[in-house]
């Protein structure tokens, strides 16, 4: 395990103040001004060859959306060179400073490569939000959220892929049927043994360098009896820690866009079209759910295009819901009030839901311990970077995981999957409102609150999440313009079940720290000033931890049950097993 050394992370030279500091500070500062440059030269050259590239109309499959599904989609139906296939992007060519991995927490929201959505503001969480909204992060680019992630490595409770395949009644979705492509993708280079893994996929994945406090924090959790183990090995996923992999080759970003779509598009058979906003689909006279090709919309001008054999909607979990409700496909009421002709009454945007959690911390360590960008990052480690494709350069802010199941859940005979899943965050919060504030909306109170506490050290974050929660939320459109934004409402913390459990992972997550042999050895705490809007609440109480969750409340990025999949006699389904 490679730990970034301590003693040079301490030392800084006049150099380092002088310029390194304020380049790392203009460069986060005026982000989004330098991507949208990116997408401005792109979109130029894009406008100059549009006439040759619109000439063509009907394709074999139209594939709406780049991102890690739709991508790896139109690299296999044009293995087949007979096969023509039209892929439509909304956004253009990722900005190169997308592949650094350093500062992947940043590019959350900046509207040049990514839909910025907004929820509405929620009544029962996100307290220390501004205006109690929450952002909702997704790509609008190559390689769609892929290209924007935080870059984690991470196949989740894969255990539900045998639910999936009770639910619909095709044994095709069960996990030992499944496994065999999370290989295909996989080129490994992790942490643990590589029997899980694939070796020749699309996939780059690369173990990083941990900051110090990450090898405590991982005894520790071996300590109160979980083990280090591989969270994306065989079989099921189980309880326990591990240090965290990033998809990454030579350092740099691996999306679905550097490989295999990068590639492919030299493939005379595939056809992207970026800058195209799908604004409906296109039905066979007389049917009601034929889809026959898309409407869609280019630097400003209606186009039509037409799919002989399949027309495939990847365009995430809230884009697509939004393309079928626009075409009629979705609940009758709902599309009654948006004046928009019913087609098929379908539960689309129904079954919303989030893996999302309390932003739980700062934990102070001593200075060396954990990250600070303006401190750790400096001439050297850029040039090992560029050079090697090593060092804190080539590193997410994402330390480590772990995963286990509650108490309560274990009481209640709960036991098929892991319910609470944490993610270990080294970052110093020195100027919290280029990092927490753009990422995740926090309000200037709680910024305060987070950069006082680098008086007394480092500091991590642990964000601690429901990975099963069963609380659901709605997507739905705000009318029938296509250009219009969402609304947006996950109903964070509205169900008992869901707070209990992540109190309990709230509580694990402070003992962890501040109960174990390992992390006292470096005098690792909460920091014990309360959370702005928890002053009343006696300190790490149920109620405290409660009055934390409703407060630091967060998304992980893992939406999903806008187009639920079932079999016909589901009333939640909107697909059968075959996505149709």
């Amino acid at each position: 395990m490679v730990v970034l050394n301590t003693p040079n992370a301490l030392r800084l030279t006049f150099f380092h103040k002088a310029f390194v500091i304020p380049f790392i500070t203009l460069l986060i500062q005026y982000l989004d001004e330098f991507m949208f440059i990116t997408v401005k030269l792109d979109r130029e050259d894009d406008l100059r060859t549009l006439n040759v590239q619109n000439q063509d109309n009907t394709f074999d499959y139209i594939i709406v959306g780049s991102g890690s599904a739709g991508s790896i989609i139109a690299s296999r139906l044009t293995e087949d060179s007979s096969v023509k296939v039209l892929l439509l992007e909304a956004g253009g060519l990722p900005s190169p400073i997308l592949s650094l991995p350093v500062i992947s927490y940043i590019f959350n929201n900046q509207k040049s490569h990514d839909w910025a959505h907004r929820t509405v503001p929620q009544s029962k969480a996100a307290f220390a939000l501004n205006n109690n909204i929450s952002n909702w992060p997704s790509g609008k680019t190559l390689g769609g959220s892929s290209s924007i992630n935080g870059l984690i490595n991470i196949r989740g409770n894969v255990q539900g892929f045998d639910l999936i395949a009770s639910r619909t009644g095709d044994p095709l979705w069960k996990l030992e049927n499944v496994l065999k492509f999370y290989k295909k993708l996989e080129t490994y280079n992790g942490w643990f043994d590589k029997g899980s893994h694939g070796k020749d996929g699309t996939l780059s994945i690369e173990s990083p360098i941990l900051v110090p406090c990450t090898k405590y924090l991982l005894r520790a959790g071996e300590e109160l009896g979980y083990r280090i183990r591989d969270p994306n090995a065989d079989g099921p996923h189980v309880e326990g820690f591990s240090p965290v992999e990033f998809y990454l080759r030579r350092g740099a970003r691996s999306s679905s866009y550097t490989n295999p779509l990068k590639r492919d598009l030299k493939r005379p058979n595939l056809i992207l079209r970026k800058y195209s906003i799908v604004t409906k689909l296109l039905f066979a006279p007389g049917s009601v759910n034929e889809v026959t090709g898309v409407e869609y919309e280019r630097h400003g001008t209606k186009y039509f295009a037409t799919a002989t054999k399949e027309t495939i909607l990847s365009a995430g979990v809230l884009s697509t819901p939004k393309i079928l409700m626009l075409s009629g496909i979705g609940p009758k009421e709902h599309l009654t009030r948006m004046k928009i002709p019913v087609r098929v009454d379908l539960p689309v945007g129904q079954r919303l839901q989030d893996k999302y959690g309390a932003l739980v911390g700062p934990f102070i360590v001593p200075k060396g311990y954990s990250f600070d960008q303006y401190r750790d990052l400096n001439i050297t480690s850029v040039l090992q970077w560029l050079a090697f494709g090593e060092g804190p350069m080539a590193a997410g802010r994402t330390e480590a995981t772990y995963s286990l199941i509650t108490k309560k859940s274990k009481l209640a005979g709960d036991i098929f999957a892991p319910d609470i899943h944490t993610y270990i965050i080294s970052q110093t919060p020195v100027r919290p409102e280029s990092t927490f504030g753009y990422s995740f909306n926090f309000n200037e109170a709680t910024l305060a609150h987070f950069k006082k506490s680098t008086n007394y050290g480092d500091s991590f974050f642990q964000l601690v999440t429901n990975s099963r929660g069963v609380g659901t939320g709605f997507v739905r459109l705000r009318d029938s313009n296509p250009h219009s934004p969402l609304i947006v409402n996950p109903k964070y913390l509205q169900n008992t079940h869901d707070v209990e459990r992540l109190v309990e992972g709230i509580r694990f997550s402070v003992n962890l720290v501040e109960n174990t042999t390992a992390m006292k050895e470096i005098g690792a705490k909460l920091f014990d000033v309360p959370l702005p809007g928890c002053e009343g609440v006696p300190f790490k109480s149920d109620e405290y931890f409660e009055c934390f969750a409703r407060h630091a409340t967060i998304t992980a990025y893992k939406y999903c049950g806008t187009a639920s999949i079932g079999n016909e006699t589901d009333p939640e389904a909107v697909v059968d097993s075959r996505f149709r």
